[in-house]
């Protein structure tokens, strides 16, 4: 079982079985990353290498990246650099910090950033970031979790 917290009210669960063919997901984890739903913000998350290890569909469809094009990628050399450009050096800095800070065990709420999608779009977002624990207490990695910033309120 592990555990992120999502914001100072929120905590997501999620369980991993081991089988001798497969790995499952199960519990919150599962529902709430693979869902569809217009009411899932995009999510992605590190390993404790900061490689990319989840790319929900929120995100898909934020940057124009598809999952499998991006699980298994470094988030700083390849992801950050090449797949979202970051806007500036300050913004590369910053996203930098969030992530080693995420996998070190601290949390972060709210950090502002921008980046360019595949088409090239400019996206202004905020950005928080959770760490990822097992139930004894062991970092696995970090969430990461968008708001896009807008002027629309439709």
């Amino acid at each position: 079982m592990a555990t992120t917290r999502i914001n100072s009210k929120h905590f997501l669960f999620w369980f991993k079985s081991h089988t001798a063919k497969e790995v499952k997901w199960g519990g919150d984890y599962k529902a709430i990353v693979q869902s569809l739903s217009l009411l899932i913000p995009p999510i992605f998350s590190s390993d404790e290498s900061v490689c990319c290890s989840e790319w929900n569909a929120a995100m898909e469809t934020l940057t124009g990246w598809k999952r499998d094009e991006v699980i298994g990628k470094l988030l700083l050399g390849e992801i950050c650099r090449s797949f979202i450009r970051l806007k500036g050096q300050d913004n590369l800095t910053n996203v930098i910090i969030l992530i080693y800070r995420g996998i070190s065990g601290q949390d972060y709420e709210k950090l502002p950033v921008g980046f360019f999608d595949r088409n090239g779009e400019f996206i202004q977002s905020s950005i928080t970031a959770n760490k990822r624990i097992d139930a004894g207490g062991n970092i696995l990695g970090c969430f990461f979790f968008l708001q896009v910033v807008t002027s629309d309120l439709n």
